[in-house]
């Protein structure tokens, strides 16, 4: 019988050190989830790049708030590029909102729509969790756009502003100052005579039209470890 006990005792310590073990790396592993890694000021510029192209016809927008559900959901697409394949899990939705504009963004889940035609890009299944894409093309930014800009930035504690001056170029590669121009085909500042950069539509030339052209600035905070958008004004 003492025998027995004994086994039963070395038996059951055997099992509760397991069990610590095992708590202790499933808290790590929560830990290690909730951890943000520090955003770097290359973060925040490439976050920059992709606001811009995506939210260009938007511009300004100073509350990011009154995004329409169907916008942010669309930018995420935007975002994650069909990198996922043909599914995408709620999550990775969550965590492109969350990355740019922060825990505070209400969202919903839902199917995600052209916003022209309203057709559905991915369908959300609630039970699956997940989005799985449709035969209909996401309404990416105007492809015959081209956006130039030149840029700048100031860091603080808490707070980060990015500058952007930008030329909009057409397919005809004659120049805007404003998106609106652009569109409406009006105010023209000239042709872009590729020939003077072997073919390449390059930046440079933003430098030409500083003086006339609007600055755009993006706000951001420092949330956490991670820098979220405020505004685009």
């Amino acid at each position: 019988m003492k025998k027995i006990a004994i086994l039963c005792f070395v038996v059951a310590v055997i099992l509760l050190g397991i069990g610590l073990c095992l708590s202790i790396f499933t808290k790590a592993d929560d830990n290690k989830q909730d951890v943000v890694k520090e955003e770097t000021e290359i973060d925040v510029l490439e976050k920059v790049n992709r606001l811009e192209n995506y939210f260009t016809s938007k511009i300004p927008i100073g509350d990011i708030s009154k995004l329409s559900n169907q916008e942010k959901l669309n930018f995420a697409l935007f975002c994650l590029n069909n990198e996922e394949g043909l599914s995408i899990s709620e999550d990775k939705i969550k965590n492109v909102l969350v990355s740019y504009f922060g825990n505070d963004l209400e969202f919903k889940n839902e199917n995600i729509l052209d916003l022209n035609t309203q057709e559905i890009i991915a369908k959300y299944y609630p039970k699956k969790k997940k989005y799985t894409y449709t035969d209909v093309t996401l309404d990416y930014p105007d492809t015959s756009l081209t956006l130039l800009s030149y840029g700048d930035y100031k860091e603080e504690k808490n707070t980060f502003e990015v500058y952007r001056q930008y030329l909009f170029v057409d397919a005809s590669y004659n120049i805007y100052s404003t998106y609106q121009d652009y569109i409406n085909k009006t105010n023209s500042l000239g042709v872009y005579d590729v020939s003077t950069t072997n073919g390449v539509l390059t930046s440079s030339i933003v430098n030409n039209y500083i003086d006339i052209l609007p600055v755009v600035t993006y706000s951001f905070k420092k949330e956490q470890n991670r820098y979220v958008l405020v505004s685009i004004n």
